[in-house]
């Protein structure tokens, strides 16, 4: 699937993959470590690390702070030779986390292609950041409807609050229930309905920014009225 947009006399293209099927009926969590790799083309030629290092290092920084809030240990992998501008590896706390046991599809792989046409790339990275950032908000509301439990933010805050106090309701009871999907399906289902980003802003209330470091919400973790407008950290 892609996304397209243009500015000005620049044209910008997004297109994405998982190794996932589209429509399967199971609820998708994330594999242990998920792989978000990213190929970066400006004017049909693909941007190298040798040719932009700093450039695609400073990008690539720009992706972590997103996903870590989401729950994840993130890192960025550059190297000359990787087969990808450069990929960034999501190590899951959520999910794969004290021995819990969630037997349904796993996705590890999201693949991301930004191509870019330029007519004269003046300000190659503030031009990257600004349009990245409008078309991976774009795909996020897609991919938050297709895998909630890989991408919400919100929803997987909700999932993490949730799911502790059904194992510690459990442990209490001393409940023998060895598996978590029913309960894992239930959660999903009300995190499409009331905790998606679109829902959010549908409910007609200020829209504060989750990487707005200025937002006393952000430095409080909190979930409820912040939303994930922007997926990179956007320039100074």
């Amino acid at each position: 699937m892609s996304i397209a947009i243009r500015k000005g006399e620049s044209y910008y293209k997004l297109s994405y993959s998982t190794d996932s099927s589209s429509g399967t009926k199971d609820v998708v969590v994330p594999a242990p470590t998920v792989s978000i790799n990213v190929d970066i083309f400006i004017n049909n030629r693909k941007i190298s690390y040798t040719s932009y290092e700093q450039m695609i290092y400073n990008l690539a920084l720009r992706f972590i702070p997103f996903w870590q809030m989401g729950l994840y240990d993130a890192s960025i992998d550059i190297s000359s030779d990787s087969a990808y501008t450069f990929t960034l590896v999501c190590k899951d706390s959520l999910f794969h986390t004290n021995g819990a046991v969630i037997t349904t599809s796993h996705l590890s792989i999201i693949n991301l292609k930004l191509q870019c046409l330029f007519k004269d790339p003046v300000s190659l990275e503030k031009d990257l950041v600004s349009s990245l950032n409008y078309l991976l908000t774009s795909w996020y509301i897609h991919m938050e409807q297709e895998y909630p439990c890989v991408v919400s933010i919100v929803g997987r805050k909700y999932i993490e609050l949730n799911l502790f106090w059904y194992r510690r309701t459990k442990q209490i009871l001393q409940i023998k229930e060895e598996h978590e999907n029913l309960t894992l399906v239930q959660l999903v289902e009300n995190l499409k309905k009331n905790f998606t980003m679109l829902k959010l802003l549908l409910d007609d209330k200020a829209a504060i920014s989750i990487l707005d470091e200025k937002s006393t919400r952000f430095k409080g973790y909190g979930v409820v009225g912040s939303y994930p407008l922007q997926l990179i950290e956007p320039n100074d």
